[in-house]
């Protein structure tokens, strides 16, 4: 029976970054994988870095991100200082282009947007976006440029979160499938996995993505 303070079930982005810090803080932890780390959603990512909301629904979440984005440089130093890797953090801002539509119409509605949330953007000639990035197609018809939008490198970036778990001392279990949560009354006390292996911890935290 092997037993944890927390077991952690997913081995991507999520998952890895809670191991590395309840490592760092001296608990015991163990990260399940049902395959090898990193290669469902942490592999494909675009690695964009944005508060900015995507759709209308997402406007509530646009003080969450403005403070996550806040945080990333500092969470970028402390994985980099405890793996060693490099996490391929980038500022300096994004572009955006619009393609279609009454394109001006669209770029005055996005700075307006962005200024009402108190986001940055502002209208850029295409010109400058095509200095700037020489392979823009001819179909862009409007350009803006988010100053306070970064990127990250996802694939660079998890496997130095997942080294870095590693080294603040979380055992990294890939191919341990977790098929049904150990309760001990209503309470959760652990993980069983597909072998028919036993979990036990005094936390579960479930961060495999859709397959929670």
């Amino acid at each position: 029976m092997k037993t944890y303070d927390v077991l952690i079930v997913g081995g991507g982005i999520i998952g890895g970054s809670i191991a590395f810090d309840l490592a760092e803080r001296n608990l015991r932890v163990a990260l399940l994988d049902r395959q090898e780390l990193m290669r469902e959603a942490s592999w494909a990512a675009a690695g964009m870095l944005s508060p900015a909301p995507d759709c209308l629904a997402a406007i509530p979440l646009v003080p969450l991100g403005r403070a996550s984005l806040a945080l990333y440089p500092k969470f970028v130093d402390a994985v980099e200082d405890g793996s060693g890797l490099r996490a391929g953090f980038r500022a300096g801002g994004a572009v955006e282009i619009i393609c279609h539509g009454d394109a001006e119409r669209e770029l005055s509605t996005l700075v307006a947007l962005h200024h009402g949330l108190g986001l940055a953007c502002e209208a850029m000639r295409l010109e400058e976006a095509r200095s700037m990035e020489p392979a823009l197609g001819r179909e862009a018809r409007a350009a803006a440029m988010l100053p306070e939008e970064c990127s990250v490198e996802p694939r660079a970036l998890t496997a130095a979160v997942l080294a870095a778990a590693a080294s603040a001392g979380a055992a990294l279990r890939p191919g341990v499938e977790v098929t049904s949560l150990v309760l001990d009354g209503k309470k959760c006390a652990g993980v069983k996995t597909s072998r028919g292996e036993i979990f036990h911890a005094g936390q579960v935290v479930l961060a495999a993505g859709c397959w929670s």
